[in-house]
């Protein structure tokens, strides 16, 4: 933000003295905040895709034990799935969207902070 200012300010100081050194810092202060916004960008895509990549590792984990425990009742006729086992992954996939969107409103707020 401090560097596309800056720019600006020597644009309007440039196009009232023309001065060749201010044209040229102008350039270079344009580049480094174009810079400065491609990293900051990058970064911020990479926290939010570690956060997606938590997220559906933990919901295919929550499928495969639902899956595994099927495959269990089926095969096993003395194994059934009961109300209380069904009732702990309805809570284990409301904790994982719990997290989830904990973890986007902390970066949203982060953001928004720094902005």
């Amino acid at each position: 933000i401090l560097l596309a200012a800056l720019t600006t300010l020597l644009i309007a100081v440039n196009t009232k003295h023309s001065i060749f050194i201010v044209s040229v810092i102008a350039m270079t202060t344009s580049a480094l905040a174009g810079v400065a916004s491609q990293l900051l960008s990058t970064f911020m895509y990479q926290e939010r895709m570690i956060m997606d990549i938590a997220t559906t590792c933990a919901l295919r984990e929550l499928a495969h034990s639902i899956t595994m425990a099927k495959k269990k009742e089926e095969d096993d006729n003395a194994y059934e799935i009961k109300l209380d086992k069904i009732d702990s992954y309805q809570e284990r996939y409301q904790e994982i969207l719990n997290t989830a969107n904990g973890q986007w409103q902390k970066n949203f707020q982060n953001n928004k902070i720094k902005k």
